[in-house]
């Protein structure tokens, strides 16, 4: 992380995991967005206050959409 002239500015070097393969995944993503939590809460104190569940919730969401496009159709599927 650096600060910019307009705030932090958040510099990541993206990682892949294939969900699909990796029984680890999801517990990966989980411990990744725990991890950002903490640390920008040491900047945002607020963000100390949410949930610790917040990482599990993600995850759910990203399950759950991913099935729902899988369970359409293709012709019906929208394009990302």
């Amino acid at each position: 992380m650096r600060v910019g002239s307009d705030g932090p500015v958040i510099i990541d070097l993206p990682q892949a995991v294939n969900a699909a393969g990796n029984n680890g995944a999801l517990a990966m993503l989980e411990r990744d967005v725990n991890n950002i939590r903490r640390t920008l809460g040491r900047f945002a104190p607020e963000l100390l206050e949410t949930s610790p569940l917040a990482g599990q919730r993600l995850v759910t969401a990203c399950v759950r959409d991913a099935r729902q496009r899988h369970a359409q159709p293709p012709h019906l599927r929208q394009r990302q």
